[in-house]
């Protein structure tokens, strides 16, 4: 029997890989340095940075000075740095003079920028395209110092904070809202359990959202422990373990496994020393190796450590924090000590320091960056099917890492483009050739690719590129055959991704599943498979991947709960690059067995075990 084609959408499934943590680390190659690099056009200092999906970065706002005698003079300019340059440009003005506001990149490019200065109810947004800035809904409440973030779908949550009441007095807000970019307007969602000012807020890699800390009225004696989680599902806010120790104003960093930690802060003057480790499994904080300082920014690095730069009254010391071992090591010296300043992580893989103030008065002018040449972080290829360390020639692969793009782009044309988003997969293999890779789509945390025809056997080396700095490399496993089984809920185990063809006598033929989407459990579930009338013939359509290299059809077998089941057809699908499918002719003695394993061998190599139910 040939290989049976349908529908392409039902497919689809097929294509979404299930996000893996890896801890690979990657030690400096050498010592870092900080140079200085193009002078902003006015000093600054509470401004924001936002890095642009050119690779250029905006600065906006801040305070220019500050004096007791005449208060702080707020900007209304904002700036553009070009990393390929080296030099600022200005970036047109604000409708409104903006200081302890928030920034956000949109995924069309666009920067919203909201609350804070005068107008702190006010929002407006930065088109790159055009320069232009342009009002768009106001805030439900005027705030400063919130936080705020993009969520997965594509809305903006903004959270606590302060406000100005009309008395002149100053509230601590537990209100939290979401910016719609379709419509520019803001909806409030659920309120935090408390009211959080100068706390941190991080973006989990399970879609919630995590705010640690901060004040919850304007006294020392009010910086809180508490921690909550922000469920974008229901729009509710649920506590979770608390901090071992009160903190604010300290800075949070997501790492490559999946934790975050948290460092420094303060209680009222008093500096917060110690460092934490959220753990988003166990809703729990762990200690981990202290700085000794109160640090303002945390940038998390190619290479997965953590950059910690800034103190209180400006510091020019700068620390490296270690995942691995826990620890933090001193690193080079800034240029020029800052505090109030912003650090970004380019695309080039360097940090960007700008502005802050050293006297706590005057705007810095100056900018500097981390050099990080040289440094490449680890990455991890594996099968984008049943995740096994090896592949074959023409295998969806999927590659892990950190920071290997700056936003996800998946392709739309076909055949399939080896540059997204300026990225580029080259694989060198054993034989010392490089090809570079077809791409799916890439990420920051993920790439999926088509391992190059033709690359040969052994450990080949899989670079991640872009503008002509590789980013992460690592090695990758190939062999001629590296059978691997899509599973519905792209974990690689479980229910398979599978469909189910039924022949009727007189030859009518139907597709019917084998799994549904359960919204309420957020997985899908098993569709049992009815074997109907004995004059029904009912097949079974697996897909996978690197099965192209087996030496024969023959050399292919599969059991279902121990049975051998007629493999009709075992090689490529036809219709999608990388692609394979396995069609087999079910025994009717599988009839009410429930939940089976299927177990497919290639030339004697093991597929992921996978699983479908019968009725």
């Amino acid at each position: 029997m040939k290989k049976m084609m349908f529908a392409k959408k039902t497919l689809l499934i097929l294509f979404l890989i299930l996000l893996m943590n890896c801890d690979g680390q990657t030690a400096f190659a050498q010592s870092r340095t900080w140079v200085a690099t193009g002078s902003i056009v006015t000093g600054r200092y509470h401004h924001t940075a936002t890095l642009l999906s050119d690779g250029k970065v905006l600065v906006v706002g801040g305070y220019s000075r500050c004096s007791f005698a005449t208060g702080c003079a707020t900007l209304d300019s904002a700036e553009l740095y070009n990393p390929v340059t080296g030099t600022w440009s200005a970036a047109g003005r604000l409708r409104s003079a903006r200081s302890a506001h928030l920034a956000v990149r949109l995924p069309g490019g666009k920067v919203l920028v909201a609350g804070g200065g005068a107008t702190p109810v006010t929002a407006e947004l930065y088109d790159p395209a055009t320069g232009a800035w342009t009002p768009t809904g106001n805030l439900n409440f005027g705030r400063f110092d919130a936080v705020g973030m993009l969520l997965p779908n594509g809305k903006v949550l903004v959270a606590g904070g302060a406000t100005l009441n009309n008395n002149g007095s100053v509230s601590v807000l537990n209100s939290a809202e979401l910016y719609d970019p379709a419509t520019g307007v803001w909806t409030l969602t659920g309120n935090l359990n408390i009211p959080r000012l100068f706390a941190s807020a991080t973006l989990l890699t399970n879609g919630k959202v995590l705010l640690a800390g901060g004040e919850s009225n304007l006294a020392a004696s009010n910086v809180v422990r508490s921690a909550e989680l922000y469920d974008l599902a229901t729009g509710a806010w649920t506590l979770t373990g608390s901090l071992n120790a009160a903190r604010q104003t300290h800075p949070a960093v997501l790492l490559q496994n999946g934790k975050v930690l948290v460092t420094s802060g303060f209680v009222g003057n008093t500096l917060v020393t110690s460092a934490e480790l959220y753990d988003p499994v166990a809703g729990a904080w762990s200690l981990t190796g202290s700085s000794g300082n109160s640090r303002e920014t945390a940038t998390l690095l190619p290479n997965g450590q953590v950059l910690a730069t800034g103190a209180d009254g400006g510091e020019i010391s700068t620390e490296i924090y270690n995942p691995a071992t826990g620890l933090w090591r001193a690193d080079a010296n800034l240029t020029t000590k800052r505090n109030s300043h912003t650090a970004t992580l380019l695309q080039t893989g360097k940090v960007l320091i700008v502005g802050g103030t050293a006297d706590g008065n005057n705007g810095l002018g100056s900018a500097e960056l981390y050099d990080v040449s040289g440094l490449v972080a680890s990455a991890t290829t594996v099968s984008a099917a049943g995740f096994q360390a090896e592949v074959a020639g023409e295998t969806i692969a999927a590659l892990f890492g950190a920071n290997l793009a700056a936003d996800t782009i998946a392709a739309t044309t076909l055949p399939l483009p080896t540059m997204l988003g300026g990225v580029t997969v080259r694989v060198k293999d054993s034989g010392g050739t490089e090809r570079d890779a077809s791409l799916f789509f890439v990420s920051p945390g993920q790439i999926n690719y088509l391992v190059p025809a033709g690359t040969l056997g052994g450990t080949a080396l899989v670079s991640v590129i872009s503008n002509g700095l590789t980013l992460a490399a690592g090695p990758a496993q190939v062999a001629t055959v590296a059978p691997g089984l899509f599973s519905a809920n792209a974990t690689g185990q479980g229910l398979a991704s599978a469909v189910a063809l039924r022949v009727r006598s007189g030859g009518a033929q139907s597709f019917e599943a084998v799994s549904r989407f359960d919204a309420a459990l957020n997985r899908f579930v098993a569709v049992p498979i009815d074997l109907g009338a004995e004059t029904d013939q009912v097949f079974l359509l697996l897909f996978g991947t690197g099965l192209k290299g087996r030496s024969s059809p023959a050399a292919v077998s599969v059991t279902l709960g121990g049975i051998s089941a007629t493999v009709e057809y075992a090689g490529p699908q036809g219709d999608f690059a990388g692609l394979d499918q396995v069609n087999l002719r079910l025994p009717r003695t599988l009839a009410g067995r429930g939940e089976v394993n299927i177990a497919l061998l290639a030339d004697g190599k093991a597929a992921n075990v996978v699983t479908v139910n019968f009725r």
